[in-house]
């Protein structure tokens, strides 16, 4: 059993972005922290059709 509380916020954030890709077998684009709209990830068509927002509580 993987303890998923002992990641730091970067860490969580890839490990949800590497599920993504997966599932929806995308590239998606990792968003720095800033005036992004709260978005952490998205694909890279314009209008996006896929944004994804995480949170990590810990």
């Amino acid at each position: 059993m993987f303890n998923y509380a002992s990641l730091n916020d970067v860490e969580f954030e890839e490990l949800c972005r590497d599920v993504m890709q997966r599932k929806l077998n995308l590239e998606l684009r990792t968003y720095s922290s800033g005036k992004d709209g709260g978005i952490d990830f998205a694909d890279d068509e314009f209008p996006h059709k896929v944004i994804v927002q995480v949170k990590h509580f810990g």
